[in-house]
Parts: C-alpha cells; structure tokens; sequence
C-alpha cells in the first residue's frame, strides 16, 4: 500500500520523535511510505530520525514552487478547490481561520503529490493544521484520508467536527481521547483506538534495588503547565523533612524552566533536582536502558485551559525499558497505569506523590513488582507490530478494492 504520511515537522526538530517508531514499522510491514512535514522547521536533531529522510519530501510551508503548483492543481480542480476553501472558512475563530488558510496552497500541493506518487491513502498526524493539509489534499484527490488526534488538539478543536466527518477513520491514541472527540463532534462517525507503539528492547533491565545508592527519579516532559512538575518539587520537600534522600533528573525545555528552576532553589533543592534541558531521544533510551534511574515519574494536573494528558509516550519507553512508573489521574495517564501497571495519585496533590515515591524508594520488592507489572502491559498493548497492523487494518477497510 502507498500511503502520504503528513507530521508537522518530523523529521526536523524535536518534538515527535515518539512518531519514528511508527513509520519506521509502516516500511518494515512492506508499505510504501512518502512522509511530508507540512511546516519543516529545526534541524536533524534525533539519529534515529536519520534512515526516514530518504521517504521525507521536504518544502516550505509557502515557497514559489508550491504557489505554483497550487494554481495548477486549482486551475485542475477548481470546484473540489471550492469546496476545500469553504470548509476552511467555517473555521470557529479568525486566528485558527488564519493559520488554515495559509496551509491552502500546501494541501493542493499535496493533493498533487499523493496523485502522482500513486498514493493509497493520506493519513495525517495530529489534529491540528497537518490535517487540515491533509484534509484539502483529499478533497482535491480524492484519495481517502484519515487522521490520529490527541489530547492538545481536542482544546483547539481546529475544525474537528468538519475532519471527523470528511476523514474515512479518525484515530484516538487513549479511551479518554475517544470519548472526549466523540462529546466535541456529536457525530456517530468511526472513531478508533489505536495506541501509539514502541519498539520493545530485547532486554530490559529488570533488577531489584540494594539500597547502594540515593534514589533516583526521571521526568521527560515539556516545561509546561500540564505537566505538574512544581508539585513534584513540593514532594521532594515534603521527602527530605522525612529523611529521605532523593535525585531528580529533569529532561525537556519549556516556558516554565527558569520558575522551575527558582522553586528547586527555594526548596533547597539545588543539589538534587537537575534540569538538564533536551537530550536526543536515542541518547535518552539508551540512558534509560542502562539503569541511571529506579523510576519515571510524571505529575500531570488538568490544565486551567482544560487540557489533560493523552498517553504519554515517554512513560510506555521508561516502562518498557524496566522502570516503575509513578503518574497521576488525569487523561490516559490512568488507563496506561491501571492494573498495577503504575501507582496512580490525584493531580496536585504532593503529599500522596511523595507517599507513592516513599513506597518504592523504601521497598525494593514493590518497586521491582510495577517494574514487571509495567513491562508486561507495555509488551500486551504498546507493541508496535500490533499498532501499526491495527492502523492498517483500519486503512484497509477505507481504501477501494
């Protein structure tokens, strides 16, 4: 099958590495991928990233050459061109309104290249303005085209019930994420949970604590507000008045990095809360997988602009790498969790936070159960194998015979 994989940058800059192992499966499945970044922007940053860049076409988001081929496919098509503008204007605000009609001439630029390249399908990553491309792509095509949503995008809600009803399929990474499209669009269209996979390691490491050294916590997050990390600062405190003597590692850059920074000062927390900034994703696994740190941690609130968490994907690595996995109970953090795969505590709520880091610092037992628990559910559900059939199973049933 030939299928147009539309990102938002991928495979320039940082943020979606987590789609690697995906398109990286597409291709071993034997289907023939084109990955388009609608708006590349940023270096090479992951060398994981390094064997997708002969299946990426790669153009600015508004250059001459896609004017160009945007009069061309209109002058082709003009009443599917339309009927894409329309839908554009029905936009719910003028800046979401601005940022779609800017992505016009990129879709039926597209719409050109998925014809010409024979394409299958046209599936498009995120809720946002790549499937707004994707979506003019296949108005114009007609080639079907599906998309994944996920938690951000259900806030925006950039043109989701008009996407919903247009795509073949539209695919939710958590049960959360499903029921809450399905309240914003009110539409009885086909709306399926497909997890976002991984590449399981051979081997994790699956060892129990001796107690030689401090404990050791990870978080892998954006430094914003969703994610909480200010209460896990207040749990540290919280620990150390307790006698217990605990490290904290911090990956990922954000707004939010230099109050951070200041709180773990106030806390006197300097010396054992390190906020190291971005690190690569392949350099982050194979940190993990060698055994710097007991357990990840991720202390996600609702957001005051109502968002929540989806799954994230930086607890499904830890976890499948052999971490015990500590979160809270927002979004698909819960479903990810459930069973005893994780501890789950209320958002915002140090105390129990530090009570759940308490339990698996002093029991070595506990902490090597969820380490089990965790790797078990991530192998049972978060395969990547399993995903991408899942995917293609869903393409299949849209593409025509």
């Amino acid at each position: 099958m030939k299928i147009v994989y539309v990102t938002t940058s991928l495979p320039h800059g940082a943020s979606e590495a987590f789609l690697i192992p995906e398109i990286n499966e597409l291709a071993k499945q034997g289907h023939e991928l084109v990955v388009v970044p609608f708006f590349p922007r940023g270096s090479i940053v992951h060398r994981d990233v390094l064997p997708l860049l002969p299946l990426t076409v790669v153009r600015k988001l508004i250059s001459p050459g896609i004017l160009a081929a945007a009069a061309c496919e209109a002058a082709r098509h003009p009443m599917r061109t339309m009927v894409a503008a329309a839908a554009i204007l029905r936009s719910r605000s003028f800046s979401i309104g601005f940022k779609n009609a800017l992505t016009l001439p990129k879709g039926l630029w597209l719409a050109r290249l998925a014809r010409r390249r024979g394409a299958d399908h046209i599936h498009a990553h995120w809720g946002g303005c790549s499937s707004t491309v994707a979506m003019i792509a296949s108005t114009v095509s007609g080639i079907p085209w599906s998309m994944t949503v996920h938690s951000w995008e259900l806030i925006e809600n950039n043109l989701l019930r008009k996407k919903t009803a247009s795509a073949v399929f539209t695919r939710t990474v958590s049960q959360f994420g499903q029921a809450r499209l399905s309240r914003i669009t009110g539409l009885a269209a086909p709306v399926r949970v497909i997890h976002l996979g991984i590449e399981l390691p051979v081997a994790p490491r699956l060892a129990m604590r001796t107690g030689v050294r401090d404990f050791r916590l990870i978080v892998v997050a954006n430094l914003v507000e969703i994610k909480g990390i200010e209460f896990l600062i207040e749990a540290w405190k919280l620990l150390e008045s307790r006698g217990i003597v605990l490290r904290i590692d911090i990956f990922g850059d954000g707004p939010l990095k230099r109050k951070l920074k200041t709180l773990a000062v106030r806390a006197g927390a300097e010396s054992y809360i390190s906020l190291h900034g971005f690190i690569s994703h392949d350099l982050l696994m194979s940190e993990i997988s060698d055994g710097h740190w007991d357990a990840i941690v991720l202390p996600s609130i609702f957001a005051d602009d109502g968002q929540e968490e989806g799954i994230p994907i930086c607890l499904v690595e830890a976890m499948a790498r052999g971490l015990a996995a500590i979160g809270t109970q927002t979004g698909g953090i819960s479903e990810l969790l459930a069973g005893g795969a994780g501890l789950l505590v209320p958002p915002r709520d140090p105390g129990a936070l530090a009570d759940a880091i308490q339990l698996l610092q002093s029991s070595p037992q506990s902490c090597f159960s969820l380490q089990v628990k965790g790797r078990k559910k991530i192998e049972d559900e978060f395969a990547i194998s399993r995903a991408v059939r899942n995917l293609i199973e869903q393409i299949e049933v849209c593409v025509p015979a």
